[in-house]
């Protein structure tokens, strides 16, 4: 694993569209990453969803990194300490909302202590391999929309945007890829 290849650039939010940050937990001691199960709300176009913990950046937060903090112990009771983290990865915008604008910042620990579900806006946690041990690659079409391909581990399936997050950090660490379809709509 390669995290000199992460960057330090943290992309201050501008006025144009909506900002908001993730958390990449990379737990070492068992070689994984963390995702979440949003709960299902009709309000939510992300509703029921695998996604890295976070949330919108507010002015308080000062910068991305700290909206990915903040929102992830929010979400699941897990404190990030600025030791953890180890620099972010390219700016991303969700397929359905092109106006937001999400940085992905990773964070490496040994310990990730007690996890504590938000159960108003997460059902679940998962910790995915980062070498893929047991994982299942497959194109399919999700939410009748979009055809692409799709991670599937534990009953859980990772695609869109998280699955595009999840492909850059394996490559930007050197630990390998995941397929993609240049022509894919995501």
């Amino acid at each position: 694993m390669n995290a000199a290849r992460l960057s330090f650039a943290i992309p201050k939010p501008t006025g144009e569209g909506q900002w908001a940050a993730v958390a990449i937990i990379i737990n070492i001691s068992n070689n994984s990453v963390m995702v979440v199960k949003r709960i299902e709300r009709p309000d939510d176009p992300w509703s029921g969803d695998i996604a890295f913990p976070g949330g919108k950046y507010v002015k308080q937060d000062g910068d991305l990194v700290e909206t990915a903090k903040r929102e992830t112990f929010e979400e699941t009771g897990i404190n990030l300490n600025r030791s953890n983290f180890k620099g972010v990865l390219q700016l991303y915008e969700p397929s359905n909302e092109m106006s937001v604008h999400v940085l992905p910042s990773v964070f490496i620990m040994d310990n990730v202590g007690e996890v504590n579900l938000n159960k108003y806006e997460l059902e679940s946690f998962h910790w995915i391999p980062l070498d893929l041990h047991n994982t299942m690659l497959i194109k399919q079409k999700m939410k009748s929309i979009y055809e692409n391909w799709t991670l599937m581990y534990n009953g859980i399936t990772v695609w869109g945007m998280t699955y595009r997050i999840l492909k850059s950090l394996l490559e930007t660490l050197e630990i390998g890829t995941l397929p993609w379809d240049e022509k894919g709509e995501y």
